[in-house]
């Protein structure tokens, strides 16, 4: 990309503020299960959990959260809901999704990404299931198609043209949107897609590395945008799982910042429910 016309369109671009998001009790409250093993009075009993539960249990048993004194796990059993591979196919995820936008199980970066969306800005869905980014996309088209209004679908579109003007980018695709939506980042890191681009799967102690990893590889790319206008950039990452938050607040603070453009990058822990908005930290 070349950007033209720079003086003529940085008045109305301030500055470059992308954004990444956790899914699970982060932007919607999932109802899929997960298929764990509890120990109660003496004996190992199957037990389905949900996402908040399991972050719960990551919280207490960071680094053996599938094998320890109270619960156990089969990684290709117990995940099987939350990929793309388990008996619904890869309608799973847009169907659970769809059932919490119609019953208005919101999380409390929800309001965050219709904002980003209807302002044209770039943002990235990194979660730790396994869905393939074609699956993750599918939900962002639905609520783009069904939730905003035709009003904020038509500001949408006018602030992606300033942006593709801006940065000189000549659309391809008849729908402005799908070109959009092409340069933004869908990733489960637990999906085959991470696996092809990491060459490693994240399970474990490596499954904070496989979210910074897939966080950092955004964030690369957003800061080439700055780099070109020197605009101020700000990433933002929000998450409701306190291990993950802990894990981008590692990896930014070890980022070098540069110095060709204001940069700053925010954490968002929205793992306590009574604080809207969640916990910043400025990084």
């Amino acid at each position: 990309m070349v950007i033209k016309q720079y003086e003529k369109y940085i008045d109305n671009i301030e500055n470059l503020e992308y954004f990444i998001f956790d899914v699970d009790d982060n932007l919607l409250i999932l109802d899929t299960p997960l298929h764990f093993q509890h120990f109660e009075k003496g004996v190992w009993k199957n037990k389905n959990i949900t996402s908040s539960d399991f972050a719960e249990i990551r919280k207490k048993y960071p680094n053996n959260y599938m094998d320890n004194i109270e619960w156990k796990a089969d990684q290709k059993y117990t995940f099987i809901e939350f990929g793309d591979t388990g008996p619904r196919g890869s309608n799973a995820f847009l169907e659970d999704s769809i059932y919490a936008i119609k019953n208005k199980k919101f999380g409390p970066s929800w309001e965050v990404l219709i904002s980003a969306l209807i302002e044209g800005r770039l943002f990235a869905i990194i979660t730790s299931r396994g869905h393939e980014p074609s699956s993750i996309r599918s939900v962002i088209e639905y609520i783009i198609k069904n939730i905003l209004t035709a009003n904020e679908q038509e500001r949408m579109k006018k602030n992606i043209e300033k942006f593709n003007i801006f940065f000189n980018v000549k659309v391809k695709f008849d729908d402005i949107i799908s070109q959009y939506l092409n340069s933004c980042y869908f990733m489960g890191i637990t999906s085959n897609t991470f696996v092809n681009d990491f060459n490693y799967f994240p399970q474990g102690e490596k499954l904070n590395i496989g979210k910074q990893d897939a966080i950092h590889k955004f964030t690369i790319w957003v800061r080439k945008f700055a780099k070109r206008t020197k605009l101020p950039l700000s990433v933002s990452f929000s998450d409701d799982d306190i291990n993950y938050s802990n894990a981008a607040k590692e990896l930014f603070m070890h980022m070098e910042k540069s110095l060709d453009f204001p940069e700053m990058f925010y954490v968002f822990d929205t793992s306590n429910k009574n604080i809207k908005g969640g916990v910043q930290v400025k990084i």
